[in-house]
């Protein structure tokens, strides 16, 4: 259900948001520390694996977990975003460097944060997926794209960064964005620089 024009979503929802971009910029400040000692790669990847027990003991062996409250409906019976999102990050830590993971992984933190608080506005949803819309779609780009220049200084880079991380948003309706974005805009980004 939408949100009406101007409110800042749904209380559950927004919380979900704001824990969503301070979970992973913790995670980014982290993975940023442990590789100045070039344990960033180990970091990442143990995370995941923290998160995957802890998923794995959620739903085999229905241990109650402090975090469900934040958990969708949908999620309930499957892995959680967290997880996912670990999950993308560390194909990236381990397949890319570290400009283009640290890029990518902005992009998805704020690129959804910022798309639907644009898009519950919006009217002008996107032909090929009916739960987005082009005002939401827009935004996240601006906000990737800077994100891109920011990290780079270059708006080639930035651009199609940011192009590749709107369209895994939009695109995407059968695998989770929060696991995508991070590894496929980087592998765009090191494809073309």
């Amino acid at each position: 259900k939408r949100a009406a024009c101007g409110v800042l979503m749904r209380p559950k929802e927004r919380g979900r948001k704001v824990f969503h971009v301070i979970a992973w910029c913790v995670v980014l400040a982290l993975y940023l520390y442990a590789d100045l000692f070039s344990r960033g790669k180990m970091f990442v990847v143990g995370l995941f694996l923290i998160f995957l027990i802890l998923d794995m003991l959620r739903l085999y062996f229905h241990i109650q977990l402090p975090f469900l409250s934040l958990l969708r409906k949908e999620e309930r019976k499957r892995f959680f975003t967290p997880t996912r999102t670990m999950l993308g990050l560390a194909i990236a830590v381990l397949l890319f460097e570290k400009p283009f993971v640290v890029a990518g992984f902005l992009m998805m933190i704020f690129g959804d944060f910022v798309a639907p608080l644009v898009g519950q506005c919006g009217h002008r949803w996107i032909p090929w997926n009916k739960k987005k819309n082009f005002e939401g779609a827009g935004a996240e780009l601006v906000v990737d794209a800077v994100i891109g220049f920011l990290v780079f200084n270059s708006w080639s880079v930035a651009l199609v960064m940011a192009l590749t991380a709107t369209l895994v948003e939009t695109f995407n309706q059968h695998w989770d964005d929060n696991m995508m974005i991070t590894p496929v805009a980087s592998l765009v980004g090191t494809l073309i620089s």
